[in-house]
């Protein structure tokens, strides 16, 4: 819910809100992201911005999945 409703704070527009992410339809400029990252920090998420990291992240988050609905 934070991940969602925090972006607005930032006039920011999310469009796809999933376990983990979400998609922001603007582009970021520094000061936002870090205003945003800040905030969302405060809730325990952290912005991941380079593609390795969201694809570390997407399988563990997978796996995760698969681990829970397997027991």
């Amino acid at each position: 819910m934070a991940v969602k409703s925090e972006p607005i704070k930032f006039s920011l527009h999310p469009v796809k809100v999933e376990l983990g992410t979400v998609d922001i339809l603007e582009e970021q400029n520094e000061l936002s992201k870090k205003e945003l990252n800040k905030i969302l920090s405060l809730f325990g998420f952290v912005s991941i911005d380079d593609k390795k990291s969201r694809m570390v992240e997407q399988i563990k988050n997978i796996i995760a999945a698969l681990v829970y609905y397997s027991q």
